[in-house]
């Protein structure tokens, strides 16, 4: 990632940004809840890879919180994610 990432809270809403935010919003997040994130298709685009994931989200006592298809994109700066954002939710 670069030093001044922008990551998207999937939790709150809103963006994170840089190292140390993403890390404590990971480390919140995953304390929480847990999820599996299956990707499903990849397109790379003008620096941009769009990623349509299946994921299911679970509260630590077992509570179903989601199981969707979104798409997730990173925009990319030398080689190293700029930008993390969630797209819209895919119907199926």
């Amino acid at each position: 990632m670069t030093d001044n990432v922008k990551w998207a809270n999937g939790m709150e809403g809103g963006y994170v940004y840089g190292h140390d935010a993403v890390r404590n919003y990971w480390t919140r997040q995953f304390a929480m809840i847990s999820s599996n994130v299956i990707p499903l298709e990849i397109e790379i685009e003008n620096g941009i890879v769009k990623i349509k994931v299946h994921q299911v989200v679970h509260s630590r006592d077992g509570k179903s919180l989601a199981d969707e298809t979104v798409y997730h994109y990173f925009k990319m700066n030398d080689n190293k994610i700029a930008e993390f954002t969630i797209g819209e939710k895919v119907k199926n």
